[in-house]
């Protein structure tokens, strides 16, 4: 890609503003309900969560699991949590041992954020603002480790990036999980199953679309070092599925797939992305 498309690409057209406004707004939404639901359990994170983040295993299975394993040793790191989301992992990673700083467009979701430190004894740890995931207006090569669950998909890739790449210490890592869609595939097969089960999809804004490999790209542009592993073929039905021993057997079930073929991995429907020696100067 040349410098002139590259300008194109992430140049921030009015209407991202626009855009911008529109997911506070929807996001302020759910995390007020969020806040009435995690109210009643005083905002504690349950410590298998936290486990999943300061001890993912040795083999990781999981999106989550796998995603946490490549942060290293969080104990002194400044870490960004880039859209915060309710919270939990802000928790987990100061528990872990780093000086978090989360951010997010939602008030209401930095409000939560703010709680649940306070509740499970880790406020000191936690700074939590409402900051632009474009300009975020925080120094060069502040941080140690950048972490995303689900943030990128919203968002113009290319200029989020460029701001990554600012914010990003040379030595340091960014890792996002995000979902995924190279295959309509298994979207037909989950809407007919969803129908079936009489189950309703998730709620999107308007600008929200899952991932391709060609939507990533980008990002490219700004780290030498840009891995994606893509999870969540047949465990894709955990979303469907109660049985907490069930759904970890179709986890073990798609890591040997892939493992075994790995042209399966491309239906994935979630990928951890790995992002390291960001190219600076641009």
């Amino acid at each position: 890609m040349n410098r002139r498309t590259e300008r194109q690409v992430i140049k921030r057209p009015d209407d991202l503003l626009a855009q911008a406004r529109r997911e506070a707004e929807f996001f302020d939404k759910v995390y007020d309900e969020v806040d009435a639901l995690h109210r009643a359990e005083n905002y504690i994170i349950p410590e298998h969560l936290v486990r999943e983040v300061t001890h993912p295993g040795a083999r990781p299975i999981s999106y989550r699991e796998y995603a946490c394993s490549l942060l290293g040793d969080l104990r002194g790191k400044k870490l960004l949590d880039y859209g915060a989301g309710d919270g939990w992992n802000s928790v987990c990673f100061a528990k872990a041992g780093a000086k978090v700083w989360a951010m997010d467009i939602s008030k209401k979701s930095i409000e939560l954020v703010k709680k649940k430190a306070v509740a499970n004894g880790v406020a000191e740890a936690i700074i939590a603002e409402v900051r632009d995931c474009y300009d975020t207006g925080f120094p060069s090569d502040m941080f140690d480790v950048i972490y995303g669950n689900g943030i990128l998909h919203h968002l113009a890739v290319a200029k989020a990036g460029r701001e990554l790449n600012r914010i990003l210490r040379p030595e340091g890592v960014a890792v996002f999980n995000e979902p995924m869609r190279e295959s309509r595939v298994l979207d037909v097969i989950k809407a007919v199953v969803m129908r079936l089960a009489h189950r309703k999809p998730q709620e999107t804004t308007e600008n929200e679309a899952p991932l391709t490999k060609k939507g990533i790209a980008p990002m490219g542009l700004y780290f030498k070092t840009f891995k994606s592993r893509q999870f969540e073929v047949v465990s894709a039905a955990n979303a469907l599925i109660r049985s907490k021993a069930l759904r970890r057997l179709l986890l073990w079930a798609d890591d040997l797939l892939i493992r075994c073929v790995p042209e399966f991995e491309p239906l994935g429907r979630a990928v951890v992305i790995e992002l390291r020696r960001p190219v600076k100067g641009l």
